[in-house]
């Protein structure tokens, strides 16, 4: 499979664009401006379903050359991003970038049934939702994802807080399974009749995670931690995690 994951730069162009959350079927870019570091444009491209090594987004074409070291884009001369086109260079960094992803250690994920929602966050199988970030560090491991969820809102809409947290610990079977260090929580967001119950698969590979995260109406009948936390648990036997 063609490897779009990376940051690129066009001295010529003046400008670089990173790309993330390659699924086989689309990715996400983000063009920088290289004088300023600045945000220019971003989107998600679409690849072509008969060659992997080209995408589009509207006006603009993406070509990954073989070597995966290089992406053509190309855009109409009508249009108001033409100045984007160029040759664009790989960039080998370990360091964040300016859209906050690092490169060095990241973890890429294939599986069928990925859907991109937008920005970081992919839908699997219309229940649970999948997102990358990095870990910022400080405490221990476990402190540090609990503050991480913690912090999500976007993961949970409507909710600003983690009202019970239920467990957070390491599932070593799954750990050994896919040679990844796995977490597993367990917590309470919202209160009484507006509370739901979410539990989260957390992968880590050095400062790189990727969550899976589930979240359901705590008064449905018949629901139980345990149910939902086996449904997330099957996503991992279709799952293929490659650090690079």
């Amino acid at each position: 499979m063609p490897n779009w994951w990376g940051e690129y730069k066009c001295e010529e162009a003046g400008f670089s664009v990173g790309i993330n959350n390659f699924n086989g079927h689309s990715f996400w870019f983000s063009f920088y401006n290289l004088r300023n570091d600045e945000l220019f444009y971003d989107g998600a491209a679409g690849v072509y379903s008969d060659d992997g090594f080209l995408a589009e987004c509207g006006e603009i074409t993406f070509a990954l050359s073989g070597d995966f070291e290089n992406i053509d884009v190309s855009v109409f001369e009508s249009s108001e991003w033409s100045h984007l086109s160029g040759w664009y260079e790989r960039i080998d960094t370990g360091e964040v970038t300016p859209y906050g992803y690092m490169y060095g250690s990241r973890i890429e994920v294939l599986f069928d049934g990925l859907e991109w929602s937008d920005g970081n966050k992919y839908i699997l199988d219309g229940e649970v939702d999948v997102y990358h970030d990095v870990l910022g560090g400080g405490n221990d491991l476990g402190t540090q994802i609990e503050e991480y969820l913690s912090s999500q809102v976007y993961m949970v809409p409507g909710w600003s807080e983690v009202s019970e947290w239920l467990s957070l610990e390491e599932d070593t079977s799954l750990s050994e399974a896919i040679g990844r260090t796995v977490w597993i929580a367990e917590y309470w967001v919202g209160y009484d009749e507006d509370s739901a119950l979410c539990v989260d698969a957390v992968v880590l590979a050095g400062d790189d995670l990727l969550i899976l995260h589930t979240m359901r109406d705590g008064d449905l009948e018949g629901y139980s931690d345990i149910d939902f936390g086996a449904r997330i648990m099957e996503m991992f036997a279709a799952i293929e995690i490659v650090t690079v």
